[in-house]
């Protein structure tokens, strides 16, 4: 798809934004809100099937931000969102990993398991050979990876 492609799906009290080339089929709005997210109808999205505050809920869940929503009827309000009260800096190493702080950061595995986080920093793999996952082993100069 055209990186610049964006949908909209509009119940009259607030429009569904989806951005395909962001979305990596995690299924978190599927799971969330099933009968507004439908991968298997077209349009897969129908906002009219659920309450505004739901899917609104269900939007802020989206770990990509390929979904997002513009509140069309005055009155309608956001959710209250928690922001962090720090910034976390990640750096993106050329032809190499995500070097991330430890500082604040607690990563969890594809198990739910809490990953022990050591010494200031840790790395992230991006070239997906890595046979420490989620972590880098410097396998991307193995594979003369250029991301």
């Amino acid at each position: 798809m055209n990186e610049k492609t964006v949908k909209e799906y509009s119940n009259g009290e607030i429009s569904v934004i989806w951005k395909p080339d962001l979305c990596i089929h995690s299924g978190e709005c599927v799971q969330n809100s099933p009968k507004v997210f439908n991968p298997d109808e077209k349009p897969w999205i129908k906002p009219h099937n659920s309450d505004s505050k739901q899917i609104m809920e269900t939007v802020d869940k989206c770990p990509t931000g390929a979904l997002s929503y513009r509140i069309e009827k005055a009155g309608l309000e956001k959710p209250e969102e928690q922001k962090p009260t720090f910034k976390i800096k990640i750096e993106t190493m050329k032809g190499g990993p995500f070097i991330v702080p430890t500082a604040g950061v607690e990563l969890f595995d594809s198990d739910g398991e809490m990953q022990e986080l050591e010494g200031k920093t840790f790395s992230l793999c991006r070239c997906g050979a890595s046979g420490n996952k989620p972590f880098c082993d410097g396998s991307h100069s193995d594979i003369d990876f250029e991301g």
